[in-house]
């Protein structure tokens, strides 16, 4: 028996011993490249020596470039030098460490870069006239560099301007870039991070002018270089690299400007560098609708031009940093004043007919919030990182709401009637109007919160990696609202109810949980494993009473105590299976997730005859596996071709007052009731793209579909009658969306001037379902209203002189609901849009910016929309003083045609709605600029 068993275990890991044979020994491989010019040196010969420079191994250089070294693991050296000798060029000498390699079958070394020889000293030239031509862009290594002094870059300007010229960078309105189509993940200054994830404070308020290039490359995170694991994935980062002296000492701009229509700008912007450290603050203040981090927003931007806000920023980053630690201390203080107002236009659909609504609401929001938050990094011996946090935020709402409801079609003069109805007294004598409702609330809310994180990782082995986290929080806040309603109801007859409420709403949340994770990267060549569980606890307590201002007696029906005891336990694994050829370039990579949780929650909740405790157990099973086969191209980072697929599903849990069937009645024509039948919801998601093969290396097109299944998916579902809507969750299957989208980047030379075409071609379906009841015992009957959606916007830019750049979008929009309801059309609306930019240099070196768009759009109920708006902004700059100075004047809006329009369709109907927009206006900035070095030692 023993025999039998012997001869079994031989048999089972034979083949692993003749695995491990086969791999004694490990391929040493690199690149040598001209230091200038960036060309694979093809010639000479390379050395491998051991730190004492004794020559190990030798070996010319491929006829294709680089070179290849076998070495016996068992003779491999700590650290290595690599000598290279070339006739053309200089000896140069790279050491090199080689002490974490483990079962790796080669090893990469960064590209090594040598100098031409010179020899300037033996040669008589002539006198030579040359004319330089900048260039933009360049690869050192697998680094992809731009030369920001190859732009042309309107006086003035930030960072976002010089990122909106490089060519392959897409920049959008939320910050966030793309290079080749691929997201950058961490924005840095000078190698290291600035407010990480705010992307739009380096964005906005670093100067052009101080950088000197912008690399892109892919990044071994902190935590993984100090651990030593080089399997870890990498962050694709871009780092902005400021010039030699704006790199040490201090420097920063200030800028203050006033305007037309009461505008004003004020920001301040500093840095101070020093070799471990820095120190950049950032405020700011204007009422040109910028945000909190923004203080250049796009003018014409739907989202910035929405209302009217008022933000005023300060917030400081310290950082400290060095080999062993790490610290980054983050304080914001922020203040914020926003007035909205809009008129919104609904149709509603039922199984026979419609209803059309009329809103008119504004509003007043006023906020402010202090933070801080301290990371702390421990590099060596081990990685152990800790975040805190403590926040506070105060807020304060007045908001005045109008609404109509008519059986007739009011869309022309709903507005109207509104403002007769309740600012004149003046009675209604229209029937077809249903009801209508005036609404004024005051609300004021504060919160008080703080967090502790820590983090420990540890490695074990040679590449073992254990993991360990926990965090706790604690947030406490209270609402408190006045509320008065005046409700006129005229089905089935003329009434009206005035009704003033106070409402108090404290909460408390308090979260913990903690997490332990193994990785494992040595059982199977280029595989990962990872082995995970963890724990959550989650309590709140939430209250709300309402109480009638007038008698003070609380409202029973409508109040009420909730608390939620929750228990979560988390276990899977993750598989990871990578394999790159660096000399096919071709690369194959295979994830499978298999989570798996078990949640314990318990719900108290009571309100009027309700005092019931609810228990929910549910075991969620989420897996998700991806595959992505191709080839890249110049960075591996750039695919040339391939394909990519991924499917996974995800569950949610129900919120326990969603099975709650007591009506909330506290709005008299919007009723909410709980449904005690309702399911957990589930979305199935499954993605495939595709990349097709370009010729040249900064070009790529990719096609892509997506597929979105919704299993129980919860809809608000809803009864009419006589203008009361009565609403509750119900689960809807068959409803699903599919999306076909396809990207195109290509490069175009004109006149041998290089342009590039970046063109979208976005399309999805929408199967949407829902549940209609007309009348209180009305028959039940499905309402369908899918939904086509098309979208093609192309981008064309470039230099069109070495003073002008200039770009061009256009684009179409096209939406077409598909009505399945006997007697009730199918809407559609187009929209035609474009827009053209241009900057440049005019007479006495002022730059020039402008920028001319224009929209048309067909189908808006509102004929004013359906016209063509023409929308143009100007800036003009200027640097004085040794560009210590810059004046600034820029007209937004300069043909007052902007208009704020957004236009939904769902299962439910239509909806309209034209909101107040910032007013056009002009301002005048002056800015300063300051610099200083550290005196010389």
């Amino acid at each position: 028996m023993k025999t039998k068993i012997f001869i079994l275990l031989f048999l089972a890991f034979a083949p692993l011993h003749f695995v491990l044979a086969q791999n004694d020994s490990i391929l040493i491989r690199g690149a040598v490249r001209d230091n200038f010019t960036n060309a694979e040196i093809t010639s000479g010969r390379v050395y491998f020596m051991n730190s004492d420079s004794v020559v190990l191994d030798s070996m010319p250089f491929r006829r294709w470039g680089g070179f290849r070294i076998k070495v016996k693991r068992d003779e491999i050296p700590r650290s290595c030098i690599i000598k290279v000798e070339n006739a053309d060029y200089e000896t140069q000498y790279n050491e090199f460490s080689l002490r974490y390699i483990g079962k790796k079958e080669f090893y990469e070394l960064p590209t090594i870069f040598i100098k031409r020889k010179t020899s300037f000293g033996m040669q008589h030239l002539d006198e030579v006239v040359v004319t330089a031509t900048k260039v933009k862009m360049f690869y050192r290594g697998d680094t992809l560099v731009y030369n920001a002094d190859a732009f042309n870059v309107a006086d003035g300007s930030m960072l976002d301007a010089l990122i909106k010229q490089m060519p392959g960078v897409e920049l959008n309105k939320q910050g966030e870039i793309f290079v080749n189509g691929k997201k950058v993940e961490n924005l840095l200054l000078n190698g290291k991070d600035f407010f990480r994830g705010k992307n739009k404070l380096m964005l906005e308020n670093l100067p052009y002018y101080t950088v000197k290039e912008v690399k892109v490359y892919e990044q071994t995170t902190d935590k993984a270089a100090a651990l030593h694991d080089d399997r870890a994935k990498k962050d694709f980062v871009m780092d902005v690299n400021l010039k030699r002296e704006y790199s040490k000492g201090y420097m920063g701009n200030a800028e203050v400007g006033a305007g037309s229509e009461d505008a004003y700008l004020a920001r301040l912007f500093a840095l101070c560098f020093t070799d471990v450290s820095r120190l950049a603050v950032v405020g700011g203040a204007n009422n040109l609708n910028m945000g909190a981090y923004s203080f250049y927003g796009e003018a014409l931007d739907a989202e910035s031009r929405s209302g009217r806000k008022t933000s005023n920023l300060l917030t400081a980053e310290l950082m400290t940093d060095n080999k062993r630690n790490k610290n980054i201390l983050t304080v914001e203080l922020n203040r914020r004043k926003e007035k909205y107002g809009s008129d919104e236009f609904q149709e509603t659909f039922h199984p026979s007919n419609s209803t059309f609504a009329t809103t008119l609401s504004s509003e007043v929001s006023r906020n402010m919030g202090v933070s801080l938050s301290n990371k702390y990094t421990m590099k060596l011996p081990i990685w152990m990182e800790s975040i805190t946090n403590v926040h506070y935020n105060g807020t304060k709402d007045d908001n005045d709401n109008g609404f109509l409801e008519s059986q007739g079609d009011i869309r022309m003069q709903g507005v109207a009637m509104l403002d007769s109805l309740f600012n004149m007294n003046v009675a209604l004598n229209d029937p077809s109007v249903v009801n209508a409702r005036k609404r004024l609330t005051n609300r004021k809310e504060r919160e008080i919160g703080l967090s502790q994180n820590i983090a420990f990782s540890k490695k074990l082995y040679s590449t073992d990696i254990i993991d360990f986290s926990a965090s706790v929080g604690y947030t406490k806040a209270k609402d408190e609202t006045d509320r008065s309603d005046r409700y006129l109801t005229y089905k089935p007859n003329t009434a009206q109810t005035n009704v003033f409420e106070d409402i108090s709403h404290p909460n408390t949340h308090i979260g913990a949980k903690a997490d332990i994770a193994y990785n494992n990267s040595r059982l199977l060549y280029y595989t990962d494993l990872k082995f995970y569980a963890g724990y959550r606890y989650d309590y709140d307590n939430d209250k709300e009473t309402i109480t009638d201002a007038i008698s003070l007696m609380p409202d029973d029906m409508n109040s009420y105590k909730k608390q939620i005891y929750e228990n979560q336990y988390v276990a899977g694994f993750n598989y990871r299976y990578k394999h790159e050829n660096t000399a096919t370039k071709m690369q194959k990579e295979v994830k499978v997730s298999i989570p798996l949780s078990i949640t314990h929650r318990t719900t108290n909740y009571r309100r009027s005859s309700v005092d019931t405790c609810i228990t929910q157990n549910p075991l969620f099973f989420e897996p998700s596996i991806s595959f992505f086969y191709g080839k890249w191209k110049g960075m591996a980072y750039n695919t040339d071709w391939g394909f990519d697929f991924s499917t996974s599903i995800k569950r949610s849990l129900l919120d326990a007052t969603q099975l709650i069937t007591l009506p909330l009645t506290s709005d008299k024509i919007n009723i909410y009731q709980g449904n005690a039948h309702l399911k957990s919801p589930a979305d199935w998601k499954t993605s495939f793209a595709w990349y097709l093969p370009t010729k040249n290396e900064w070009e790529w097109l990719t096609q892509e579909i997506v597929f979105n299944k919704h299993f129980n998916s919860i809809t608000s579902t809803y009864r009419y009658d006589a203008g009361v809507y009565t609403y509750m969750p119900d689960n809807i299957n068959g409803t699903w969306d599919l999306a076909f989208n396809s990207e195109g980047y290509h490069q175009i030379k004109i006149q041998k001037k290089d342009f590039t075409l970046h063109w979208f071609v976005k399309s999805s379906f929408r199967r949407m379902k829902n549940f209609v009841a007309d009348g209180v015992a009305g028959q039940t009957s499905q309402v369908n209203n899918d939904e086509v959606h098309v979208s093609v916007p192309v981008y064309f830019s470039g230099s069109v002189t070495k003073q002008l750049w200039a770009s061009v979008n256009l684009g179409v929009d096209w939406r077409k609901s598909l009505r399945e309801n006997a007697g009730i059309a199918d809407r559609e609306t187009w929209s035609y849009h474009g827009n053209f930019k241009a900057e440049t240099k005019i007479f006495a070196d002022i730059s020039l910016k402008t920028a001319c768009d224009f929209i048309k759009r067909s189908g808006y109920s509102d004929n004013d929309l359906n016209k063509w708006t023409y929308l143009w902004d100007v800036t003009l700059s200027k640097s004085v003083l040794k560009d210590k100075i810059g004046l600034k004047f820029t007209a937004i809006d300069i043909l007052h045609q902007y208009k704020s329009v957004a236009y939904v369709i769902n299962e439910r109907g239509i909806r309209e709605t034209h909101a107040i927009s910032l007013p056009s206006y002009w301002l005048f900035t002056v800015t300063y600029k300051f610099n200083k070095q550290p005196a010389k030692k």
